[in-house]
C-alpha cells in the first residue's frame, strides 16, 4: 500500500528536521528537498501541500522552530 501525503510528510519532517541542522534561513531550501523526496516516493506536489494545510512553506517553518525551541 502506497504511503499517504499526509503520513509522508510527517515521517518526512520527523526525519529530517532531526537529523539536519537546517536554520530559518534555509526554509526555502528544505521545501525544495521535500518536494524533490515527495517525488521520489510519487506523492505530488499538490497533494503533499494539502496535507500541510495548503502551507507547505509555513508547515515547515513551523517545525524548524519548533525543533529549535521556539
Amino acid at each position: 500500500m502506497a504511503e499517504s501525503a499526509s503520513e509522508f510528510l510527517e515521517r518526512w519532517k520527523h526525519s529530517y528536521i532531526a537529523r539536519e541542522s537546517c536554520t530559518l534561513e534555509q526554509v526555502d531550501t528544505t521545501v525544495k528537498e521535500c518536494l524533490d523526496d515527495a517525488a521520489e516516493a510519487r506523492i505530488s506536489a499538490s497533494d503533499l501541500e494539502a496535507a500541510a494545510g495548503g502551507d507547505l512553506r509555513g508547515y515547515l517553518l513551523a517545525a524548524l522552530k519548533q525543533a529549535r525551541g521556539e
